[in-house]
């Protein structure tokens, strides 16, 4: 952003009457950059009593600032004249919707951000693999020597820091549904890895979750690029909408201006700008999967493309229009083939936004496990315990039973999001892999019923209610049915109350070579305030069940 610009933003929020909606991590640094430019009249509020806000809660009253909390807290939003809301509230409350028909413009901390920021960015959304692929982006970035940020939905908030970021520098964001919503700006490079069902306790439906996902690029510039799944149907159906819109481009990419936009090695040189220019101002476009996507889509080409060839991970560029070796498939240390798939998203984003592809190649095969994701948490009497307490939702518990190998004792349940549960009775009946499900969480009744629903529909299908090809399991198995070669109904299932003794069902029975998972397809928060501190129940709750195993114990 210009100097011109950046000022008048200032200008116009000193001038305003500012409402701060949720007092969690990213608004209290929103508040503190608010008060530190000059910014007087200040309203802040939350649904949290001061008890419930902890620590927070003393400093905030020391502000110069209006504090409502609890009972009433949206009542601040009458005078506002800019709302900044925290991610994951319901922009369609009567309250909030009453306040934009006065004429208040809706806003956010990550929305200021990408509005003040002079650094370029690269934005990373998705319904699954979010973190991991900022993560991967962030490392790659930085092994190809730039000076990289990460933030957004994960780490330390920016916002802070964001009139103090130069244009050679780079901020990567992981962006939720929740954080996108209020956006009008779009990153430099953005990529939707892929898209399900999800949040819809808080989103109107899913048509606005999907609209809360694709503002990652809808206001992107030329010269911008949008990176999409192919694999995904909602992702490749985004892509062959841009691509409808784009010009053709010549086999080197280039946008037939000859003003060396393009280094050696087929990289824009200033990061992803310029060396592409859609005829509808849209974004440049470039597509991963397992299988080679199309090389051109709507008569666009798309220059920049990852896939699986064999046993290795290939991307082309623009200049570079033959496949190039990223890293051998067996080199990779993140388990399961999702990760292969963000590995490559990520490899693509990091070529867009001016680093190596040969950096790339090394974090690839160096990157390890993330906390919370197919974590391993512990192994007692061979029975190995999983800590994916991300598996927020059903297709992460899918990913996360196609990295396993029979047999596994799963964990599910949580809070409930409003999302159907009808597919995750399906996955674990099919996949062939599941002999015991732990239920726990005010979603238990609801997965138990689509479990026995799904085993009810499958007995009906094939000789002794085998599914023919189930989904996951290997067809020249011995134990191919759902949970066993003779059982026809659904796997044991039992409920519990807390995660310590879900813990304790689930290694119940497990023989040596059992692998306890815990991916509960669900949100945390009617047990835990989040995923992590779910997680580190469970951990916490392996080494209790490890420790009482010991000698001596």
């Amino acid at each position: 952003m210009a100097d011109g610009d950046r000022n008048r933003v200032l200008r116009e929020l000193r001038r305003s009457r500012i409402a701060v909606i949720g007092l969690g991590v990213s608004n209290q640094a929103l508040l503190r950059f608010l008060l530190a430019r000059g910014v007087r009249h200040v309203a802040a509020g939350d649904a949290k009593t001061q008890d419930s806000l902890g620590p927070a809660a003393g400093w905030l009253a020391s502000l110069p600032i209006t504090l409502r909390l609890g009972p009433g807290y949206l009542d601040i939003l009458e005078d506002a004249d800019i709302v900044f809301l925290t991610p994951g509230i319901r922009k369609h409350l009567p309250e909030i919707t009453a306040a934009r028909d006065r004429g208040a413009r809706l806003s956010s901390e990550i929305g200021l951000l990408l509005e003040l920021c002079r650094a370029r960015t690269v934005g990373i959304t998705g319904s699954a693999g979010k973190t991991t692929t900022t993560l991967l982006v962030g490392d790659m970035l930085a092994r190809s020597g730039r000076k990289v940020f990460v933030g957004g939905n994960i780490g330390t908030p920016l916002i802070d820091r964001c009139l103090e970021f130069t244009a050679d520098e780079t901020i990567v964001l992981e962006l939720s549904s929740f954080q996108l919503q209020l956006v009008d700006r779009s990153p430099n490079v953005a990529a939707v890895l892929n898209v399900s069902p999800n949040h819809l306790d808080v989103h109107r439906d899913y048509d606005d979750y999907l609209a809360a996902k694709k503002t990652i690029y809808r206001y992107q510039r030329p010269g911008d690029w949008v990176v999409l799944g192919a694999d995904n149907a909602e992702t490749f159906r985004m892509a062959q909408e841009r691509a409808a819109a784009y010009r053709e481009l010549g086999n080197d990419g280039s946008s037939g201006d000859d003003d060396g936009l393009l280094d050696g090695n087929g990289r824009p040189r200033d990061g992803g700008r310029g060396n592409l220019a859609p005829a509808d101002g849209g974004p440049g476009l470039a597509l991963f999967g397992k299988a080679e996507p199309p090389g051109s889509l709507a008569g666009t080409d798309v220059p920049y493309r990852a896939w699986v060839d064999g046993d290795h991970l290939v991307v082309t560029t623009a200049g570079s229009p033959a496949p190039v070796a990223l890293c051998p498939t067996a080199g990779v240390r993140l388990r399961g083939n999702h990760n292969l798939l963000n590995i490559m998203a990520a490899a693509l984003m990091t070529v867009l936004a001016g680093g190596r592809l040969d950096a790339a190649s090394q974090v690839a095969t160096t990157f390890q496990t993330v906390e919370h994701r197919l974590e391993p948490a512990g192994e007692l009497d061979g029975v190995t315990f999983i800590n994916d307490s991300i598996g927020t939702a059903p297709d992460r518990t899918e990913v996360a039973l196609a990295s396993f190998p029979a047999p596994i004792h799963l964990i599910l349940g949580g809070y409930d999001k409003k999302i159907p549960f009808d597919g995750l009775g399906e996955i674990v009946v099919e996949c062939g892999k599941v002999r015991r499900v732990v239920l726990l969480g005010e979603t238990a009744p609801k997965i138990r019923r689509a479990i026995e629903a799904a085993a009810s529909l499958a007995a009906g299908r094939g000789p002794n209610g085998r599914i023919p090809g189930p989904r996951g399991a290997d067809p020249h198995s011995r134990d191919s049915s759902p949970h066993g070669p003779e059982s026809p109904g659904p796997p044991p299932m039992v409920e519990v109350s807390s995660i310590e003794e879900a813990v304790r069902e689930a290694f119940a029975g497990a023989e040596p070579g059992t692998t306890v998972l815990l991916s509960p397809a669900c949100a945390s928060f009617d047990m835990f305030p989040n995923y992590e501190v779910r997680g580190a129940a469970f951990k916490e709750a392996v080494r209790a069940l490890m420790a009482k195993r010991e000698p001596g114990a």
